[in-house]
């Protein structure tokens, strides 16, 4: 259920949507980057950051296994929540599809794109490389993973003692 709050923000970045759409082909490059921005802002606004997809790397697992260990951790192998599909890609999504999007679309869009995951660093940044090439679709970023050889997993729970025990943490 999408709360009054939220829906307003929605209807915001829909009505910046509208008016970039129509005018699209008719503005300057600067003026287009402006309407995207502004639309990613307005998303932000209603408080949603994204899908919580419950994946984490490889990498990542181990990187939080070892500090738990109380090991030392170098920037690159330090764990960061990612959107594979940034606001920016979504934003120009909508901006160039061949017909203008009615708002339940727009808002879908969103919801089905904006997800989350967690990575490392160094594993952010070769995802970079494949974000502006990708295309969507459903689960369209996982093949940015698989292309930048980052391996998934479901992250396990570590409330338990048995499960503390199971990834040698006590």
């Amino acid at each position: 259920m999408i709360t009054p709050d939220v829906r307003i923000n929605y209807e915001a970045a829909y009505l910046l949507y509208t008016i970039a759409y129509d005018n699209w082909n008719s503005i300057s490059d600067k003026a287009q980057k402006r309407f995207r921005r502004q639309i990613e802002s307005a998303v932000r606004e209603a408080g949603f950051n994204g899908v919580e997809t419950g994946l984490i790397s490889e990498k990542a697992w181990a990187t939080v296994i070892a500090e738990k260990k109380g090991e030392a951790i170098g920037k690159d192998n330090r764990v960061a929540k990612e959107h594979p599909v940034t606001h920016k890609n979504i934003a120009l999504y909508c901006l160039t599809q061949p017909t203008k999007l009615s708002f339940d679309d727009f808002y879908n869009v969103w919801f089905e794109n904006l997800v989350t995951t967690y990575t490392t660093n160094e594993e952010n940044q070769r995802l970079r490389k494949f974000q502006s090439t990708f295309k969507f679709g459903v689960d369209c970023w996982k093949q940015m993973y698989e292309d930048a050889g980052v391996v998934l997993m479901e992250r396990p729970k570590l409330n338990t003692n048995a499960a503390k025990r199971e990834w040698g943490i006590i």
